[in-house]
This record gives C-alpha cells, structure tokens and sequence, in this order.
C-alpha cells in the first residue's frame, strides 16, 4: 500500500473562499484527507474514555464495587495501553501504517461494545484495556504518519489540528455521554459511539502509505530515486541509544511521571468528586468536563502562530515557551484555588 507522492502545490483558492485558503494555508497544497481521518480517529477515540470517566458512578454503584474497585478497572486500561505503546511504535517503523491504524479503530469499535454489554467486572476490565489500546496505536503511529504526509513548513498547523481533535472529542464525550446515560443508563452513549468509530475506519481503508522521510530528502535536495527510497528503520538498541543522547528528551521522560499522575488523576477522580462532594448528576457532570474543552481550543488558535515563528527560529524555543506557560498556569491554580470544601455529610 506503500505510494509515491509528489511535492504538493500550494494553491491560493477561491477568491472570498476562507475554508478553501485555511486549508492552504494548513496543508500547503497537499491532500485534507489525510488530516481529516487522522483527525475523526483521534477525536473518536477520546469519546468513550472520557465519557467512562464521567459515568464512574453511575458504573461504580452499578457492579456493586468500591471507589477502589473502580479505580482499579480504570488502572488496569492504562496499564494496558502503556506497555504496548513501545512495540507499537517500533512495529509503525516496519509495517503498513495505514494498516496499522485500521487494526486499532476495528479494536476500539470492537472493545466499545463491549465496554456497552459487559456483564461482570472482569469483562468490564478487559473491555476498558482494549480500549486504552485506541491511545496506545494513535499516539507513535499518527505522529508517524504526518511527517510523511506533509512537508515540514507546515507541520506545526498540521499537528495542532490533529491535536485539537482531542479537545473535540473530551467535550463531546462527556456531553453525550452524560446526557445518553441520563435517560437511557450508562451502556447507551458506547453503543452510540461506536458508529462514528466504525465511519472513520472505513474512511481510513482510503488512506495510502506515504514513503517515509520523504519530504526530509526532498529538502535536501536528493533525487527522485533517493526520495522514494525508505532507509532502513534502526533496531531497537540503536533507536533507545540516539533517543538518550537528547537531553531535551531525557529531562521530558523525567517529568512525564508527574504529567500522568496529574491528568489521570483529574480524568478518574474528578467525576467521583463532583458526585460525592457536589451532589451532580450525569448530565451535570458532563456539562462540567465539557465546558473546560473549549479552552484548549483557544489555545491552539492563539499557539498555532506563536510555535511556528518559535519552530522557524529554533525549536528548543518552542520547549521553553511551554515551560513558561505551564508555569504560569500552576501558578494561577495555587493563587486562585478555593479553601477545601467540607465532605457533606451522608443522608
């Protein structure tokens, strides 16, 4: 499924056409469709985890389990996914990818059904790990994919699109999850949202395989012959060697423990807290989870512009951009924080 592409045009699009120049503007001439199924298979896989998080209560009190026991099937999903996100990428630099994303939507769809019909715990648990499995190929294989089908001037809008598709589907998930579950139960919105699942992976039996590292060699100003030519990947021992010579890389690595334990622990505990504390309910909570979305996307329109002149002058300055802005936002989480709120007492 391996094709040849050609150096793409850029054109300027229709005159009073704004769809048309933004996405000149974001793909330099080349191909939109490659950025839309990477996009609806990024976004849908974010639908069913994040609607999992807002409905642990409601699947909590409905298999009789603990706020440990909950949290628990929720660990056994990242576990899962975690340790096959080293083969998966080293499988993505020697196989089909297209293929390989195709295999990944065919389990998500599959394992969201299952997630909707789970009759006991342990099927629950092995439902919620094959689901995890959507982030675990999406991750080294769409950030694989995109290099090869767009050239490097525009790879910064070109990722913060595909980005931007997890920021769509953590608030649509939890918003129809909500809502679904509020008046058809908990199983109804992972039934549902296995039909767009199964859409874009239909959609991606279209996609062809770019030659990797194409646009690289074409910069350089390599032949024909040799930009269709792949280079051979590397073994697993060289590939670990070079990654742990970037110290950049090595100082991320370092503190992507304490990224986890951050987002994790907001996805899995904060539903439990809005019911326990608050008192909210299914569509409650999803409106909650819902509404901070909306800020992401903001950000990448306003990052969009900045990271690309940064990754124009060098890209060590995108890095200490970020630190800044991380910074700032703890920052303003500890001076705008509100005083701990008494646990309410039980009925």
């Amino acid at each position: 499924m391996t094709a040849t592409t050609s150096t793409p045009t850029p054109t300027t699009g229709a005159p009073g056409n704004w769809f048309a120049r933004w996405c000149d503007r974001t793909t330099g001439g080349a191909a939109l469709f490659p950025l839309v199924v990477l996009f609806g298979l990024n976004a849908v896989d974010e639908l069913g985890r994040y609607a999992f998080g807002v409905l642990l209560p409601n699947i909590r009190d409905d298999f009789g389990l603990s706020t440990q026991g909950i949290l628990t099937v929720v660990a056994f999903g990242f576990v899962g996914a975690l340790v096959l996100a080293l083969p998966i990428g080293y499988w993505a630099d020697r196989f089909n990818r297209v293929l390989i994303i195709v295999i990944a939507g065919i389990l998500l769809f599959t394992f969201t059904i299952l997630t909707a019909i789970a009759v006991s715990v342990v099927m629950l648990a092995i439902a919620r790990a094959g689901s995890e499995l959507g982030r675990g190929f999406n991750d080294p294989v769409h950030n694989s994919l995109i290099p090869d089908y767009y050239d490097v001037s525009v790879r910064p809008r070109v990722y913060a699109v595909h980005r931007s598709a997890n920021s769509v589907g953590q608030a649509l998930g939890p918003l129809i999850g909500g809502v679904m579950a509020y008046f058809l139960g908990w199983r109804a919105p992972f039934l549902f949202f296995a039909i767009p699942i199964g859409i874009f992976v239909l959609l991606a039996l279209r996609l062809r395989d770019p030659v990797r590292g194409a646009h690289e060699r074409r910069s350089m100003g390599a032949s024909e012959e040799a930009i269709a030519t792949e280079e051979t990947p590397p073994s697993w021992a060289e590939s670990w060697r070079i990654v742990w010579q970037v110290r950049t890389l090595r100082r991320i690595f370092a503190a992507l423990p304490f990224l986890a334990l951050s987002i994790v622990g907001l996805l899995t505990l904060g539903s439990l807290f809005y019911n326990e504390i608050f008192g909210l309910n299914e569509v409650q909570r999803g409106v909650v989870a819902a509404v901070a979305e909306p800020a992401q996307i903001v950000g990448f329109i306003i990052g969009i512009p900045i990271a690309t002149r940064l990754m124009a002058r060098d890209p060590g300055l995108v890095l200490k951009f970020l630190a800044v802005v991380t910074g700032f936002v703890a920052v303003a989480w500890l001076v705008f924080r509100g005083p701990p709120r008494p646990r309410r007492a039980a009925r």
